[in-house]
């Protein structure tokens, strides 16, 4: 029904690109988890909490190389 036309979910069907979002979603949790703890006075989660933040920015590089690489092999939007 959607004639051609990429929609947002369209890329599931590819697993590393699915691969890659669904780490970036656990990433996520866990970075929001240890924001959660840090901000209720933990300060013994400050480095895991960095970790995860550069975590989610690498793992968002991977999922939009990897959306941008399957726009180019899908071609351009009608």
């Amino acid at each position: 029904m959607n004639n051609g036309v990429p929609n947002r979910w369209s890329f599931w069907s590819d697993p590393s690109w699915r691969l890659y979002r669904i780490t970036q979603f656990v990433i996520v949790v866990i970075l929001l988890t240890l924001l959660v703890l840090y901000l209720s006075g933990v300060s013994s989660v400050l480095y895991p909490l960095s970790t995860a933040v550069i975590l989610n920015i690498v793992a968002a590089t991977f999922v939009v190389t990897r959306t941008i690489q399957l726009r180019m092999k899908n071609g351009p939007r009608k």
